[in-house]
């Protein structure tokens, strides 16, 4: 906006300037052509001036016989412009405060002007003409040079001037009579009107200009408060976001049980502000209690959808052993509150640290790993079920059996589907290798995770990550 009003400022100040150095190049040039029409016409113009000089030297001994009764030179004046068809103004000038002590300036005149003769007192200071200020210091008559008159359609002329004096021969006015110089009149006059209506095309075009820039103010206007309330909203849903982001950091566990039969560790990448992806891992008695899920969106949306799941699952977790019921209560209360249709793939295991039997239930994602000393790294078998949250559904519960040694490997589909800058997803075979590598090099859980995390970020270098990305390792020792 500064930028746009600094233009307009310049603009009106570069068009005012190129309207005042027109006219005054214009005035130049007919006060130029004047002097030269007055040398190549000299006697055509010295007959005019003798004729003037004559009838103006012969009344100037009655305007003196008046001078102490301004008022009467009116008619006078008139009468001068009647007879002397070559005069188009005439006026006696007084000095300064002569005719009242608070009037500086008074100057009777009669003008002719399309035929007729009007009075008046003339409005401008006159004792900055030429001819005024040579007869008043000089006491002698005199012709001014050529000059253009802006208050009469540029029109170019001379003027006479003779001094009046009072009866101590003091000059006290000036009686002055205006003499057209007919033919740079008319060119004067036909200038004039030529550049009047250029200027007026001008300035039609000039102010459509600065309807432009009003609208484009306008724009600009509108949109900065378009932008500031934009500002104010993001700014709005910036604090909500941190504020959901620490809600979530406090739900999601950060301190895992650790014992001398068991060892943890998780991870959670968030694509977003916030995740859709949640874990637990809860220790009672000898029963380690855990989860991983993902909820099937993102955005604040699918992280209160987490915050649910992830409360209505440590509820039911404290009061049901069976991964099956423990599904299957989790399903109909979520099923109650999914007004918006948002569901998620969730996980759930319970470890019986004495036996090592492993009983678990799927609902719609993907079956873990199993690290085992013996067999290596392979996928358990689990039925897939469907995601809590969408319908009701009969869960199946499966078990096995671990020997010592052996690492439960959950993640989210973030995990096998995240991309490189070509597109290309990390992929289960590339997960196993690196799953293996960690095996054989002796991770423990915590390494195990590092270990993934740098193969994502090396796979990822600088593409983005459009998925959450959530990995929990189980040990049994």
């Amino acid at each position: 906006m500064y930028v746009l009003l600094s233009i307009i400022f310049l603009f009106l100040l570069t068009t005012g300037l190129q309207y005042y150095l027109t006219w005054q190049g214009i005035e130049k040039e007919l006060q130029a052509r004047a002097r030269i029409e007055m040398n190549v016409n000299n006697e055509r113009n010295k007959q005019l001036k003798n004729e003037v000089e004559l009838a103006v030297n012969s009344s100037a001994i009655a305007y003196e016989q008046q001078l102490d009764h301004p008022e009467q030179m009116s008619e006078m004046l008139v009468m001068l412009v009647r007879n002397n068809p070559h005069v188009s103004r005439s006026c006696v000038a007084f000095i300064p405060n002569y005719v009242k002590p608070d009037l500086r300036l008074y100057a009777p005149s009669a003008q002719r002007k399309n035929g007729e003769i009007t009075r008046r007192l003339l409005s401008v200071d006159y004792t900055q003409t030429e001819w005024f200020g040579k007869v008043t210091s000089s006491g002698l008559t005199c012709w001014s040079e050529p000059y253009t008159d802006n208050n009469e359609d540029y029109l170019v002329k001379t003027t006479y001037a003779v001094p009046l004096k009072n009866s101590n021969g003091v000059v006290v006015a000036v009686l002055a009579c205006d003499v057209p110089m007919t033919e740079l009149s008319q060119v004067g006059t036909d200038i004039q009107r030529s550049i009047s209506s250029r200027t007026k095309l001008i300035m039609a075009i000039q102010v459509l200009v600065l309807v432009l820039i009003g609208l484009v103010l306008w724009r600009a206007t509108s949109s900065i408060r378009r932008i500031e309330k934009v500002e104010r909203e993001k700014s709005r849903i910036t604090d909500e976001l941190n504020m959901a982001r620490g809600i979530q950091a406090k739900i999601v566990p950060v301190e895992l049980p650790q014992t001398d039969k068991l060892e943890t560790s998780a991870s959670l990448i968030s694509a977003h502000d916030v995740s859709g992806d949640f874990y637990d891992v809860l220790l009672q008695g000898d029963r380690l209690f855990f989860c991983i899920g993902d909820v099937a969106s993102h955005g604040i949306g699918a992280s209160l959808a987490m915050l649910v799941t992830r409360s209505v699952y440590r509820t039911v977790v404290r009061h049901e052993v069976s991964p099956a019921q423990i599904m299957t209560e989790m399903n109909g209360a979520l099923g109650e509150l999914n007004e918006n249709q948002m569901f998620a793939s969730l996980f759930v295991g319970m470890l019986d640290l004495k036996t090592r039997a492993f009983h678990y239930c799927n609902a719609g994602h993907r079956p873990p790993f199993l690290i085992t000393p013996t067999t290596g790294v392979e996928t358990i078998e689990a039925d897939p079920n469907v995601p809590v949250g969408i319908s009701e559904w009969e869960f199946t519960e499966q078990s096995c059996q671990l020997e010592k040694g052996t690492t439960i490997f959950l993640s989210t589909e973030g995990l096998i589907e995240v991309t490189n800058g070509h597109g290309d997803p990390l992929g289960i075979k590339k997960l196993t290798l690196h799953l293996k590598n960690g095996a054989e090099a002796g991770d423990t859980t915590q390494q195990l995770v590092q270990r993934i995390e740098g193969v994502v970020h090396r796979h990822v270098m600088d593409a983005v990550i459009n998925d959450d990305i959530t990995m929990l390792a189980i040990r049994l020792k």
